[in-house]
């Protein structure tokens, strides 16, 4: 839809090879004030007025935008009517969709909790691992300091997982929810909790 159409529709007569033309929005007597463009744009040097079709059909009906859009739609030959009606088998389709999108960020957000309480768990429990180490090494409890190393090793391993878990939840990519989704359900859990050495 080009400005020459907006005008041809609205009963002015347009110059068939120029692109000058009397304004259409205020008149005046100069038949070179209103000038156009063939990407929709348009100018009155005389009263100052412009902008591209919507504006012009504003301009000319004096309506708002939305009646503008409506009326551009009519004069493309869109049809501006209702959508049509999905069938049985469309609506269960995309009704499955919207179910599995529900479930797939009731879970994400479940999973964010949990690994939340997780990440803090084995957080304290390096920081009271680490202390019992330096309490071994000063005792010189060559047995226990060992004992602490692989406690203390096990917990920054899951705490390492746990983080990375988190990471791609927080992302926006619904693909990597439903891969982390089935991975759960094929572990045949609802949910993997570490359990730590902390006592």
């Amino acid at each position: 839809m080009t400005v020459r159409d907006v005008l041809s529709a609205h009963g002015f007569e347009v110059p068939a090879r120029g692109r000058r033309m009397r304004c259409p929005v205020h008149g005046g007597e100069n038949p070179q004030a209103f000038s156009f463009t063939d990407d929709g744009l348009w100018t009155c040097f005389a009263c100052g007025a412009g902008g591209d079709i919507f504006t012009l059909v504003e301009r000319l009906r004096g309506v708002q935008f939305v009646e503008a859009v409506r009326v551009l739609a009519q004069l493309a030959g869109l049809d501006g009517g209702k959508a049509p009606l999905l069938d049985a088998g469309e609506y269960e389709r995309r009704q499955r969709i919207v179910r599995r999108r529900r479930a797939l960020r009731t879970w994400r957000d479940d999973q964010l909790n949990r690994y939340a309480a997780d990440i803090c768990t084995l957080t304290s429990d390096a920081q009271w691992l680490s202390e019992m180490l330096i309490q071994a090494r000063v005792r010189k409890d060559i047995s226990a300091e060992e004992l602490y190393w692989r406690a203390f090793e096990d917990v920054q391993w899951a705490l390492a997982e746990t983080e990375w878990i988190a990471a791609q939840l927080e992302c926006d990519d619904e693909v990597e929810w439903a891969r982390l989704w089935l991975l759960e359900k094929q572990r045949g859990v609802e949910g993997r909790r570490w359990t730590t050495a902390a006592a």
